[in-house]
């Protein structure tokens, strides 16, 4: 019997801040600034109110930082 529930190379419904960082092409101090704002990504928390974990919807994450963009690239 396969146990295995993600097949090996797809991608994580949710990021650790680190990978967030990394699959946004941020710091990881500005992924936690975000994380950690009045207005934060789509995240999942785990684990006590000591010892809170948090990971970043890796789908709703595009979607936030197009939000967050302060500028675009004017269509011609």
């Amino acid at each position: 019997m396969d146990t295995e529930i993600v097949p090996q190379g797809a991608c994580p419904l949710y990021l650790t801040v680190e990978e967030a960082a990394r699959y946004a092409g941020i710091g990881v101090n500005a992924m936690r600034a975000f994380v950690d704002s009045h207005d934060p990504p789509p995240i999942l928390e785990i684990g006590s109110s000591r010892n809170k974990r948090k990971y970043v919807e890796r789908d709703g994450l595009a979607r936030y930082l197009r939000a967050k963009q302060t500028w675009s690239y004017q269509q011609k």
